[in-house]
């Protein structure tokens, strides 16, 4: 198993941000690993609403079917994931205010299925470095979606 928590500050403040991490339209835009985002259980966001996400991992097409865990509108969000005969995940963002905007921060746990305990061993360390880099490029993502925005906005 291995657990990653990387955070950026953003110039925005947390509601220009929520909108990101409750719209699948939106996690799309920054999460570039999602091919698909579709919701199962229609209606507002709430725990134990299901939802599944696509994503392309080693050239191969994963399907994970998720749950919300936790749902604290404009601060918190969480899920479990797991991809039959893959990997298990649990993933939070959580958005915390300051004084020059706010902090996003994402913590994300990674358990592979498969393999004996030397291989997760392995794939532990593999996944931690690969897992931080990945999460880092997601951060620079939103940073430059929202901030980006807000720099055009101003020009006009």
């Amino acid at each position: 198993m291995a657990t990653v928590r990387e955070a950026i500050v953003l110039n925005a403040n947390p509601d220009e941000v929520w909108p990101y991490v409750a719209e699948s339209e939106k996690m799309i835009q920054w999460r570039k690993d999602i091919i698909r985002f579709e919701v199962l259980d229609q209606g507002q966001p709430h725990v134990g609403q299901r939802f599944y996400i696509k994503k392309e991992i080693g050239g191969k097409e994963r399907r994970f079917d998720c749950r919300i865990t936790v749902l604290e509108v404009g601060r918190k969000f969480g899920f479990e994931a797991e991809a039959a005969d893959f990997a298990r995940v649990r993933a939070a963002y959580e958005i915390v205010s300051e004084s020059d905007g706010c902090r996003f921060i994402m913590d994300e746990t990674v358990e592979m299925l498969h393999g004996g305990f030397l291989m997760r061993i392995i794939d532990r360390l593999m996944i931690q470095r690969g897992l931080s880099r990945t999460l880092k490029g997601f951060l620079a993502n939103l940073r430059e979606i929202i901030e980006g925005q807000k720099r055009r906005m101003s020009a006009t």
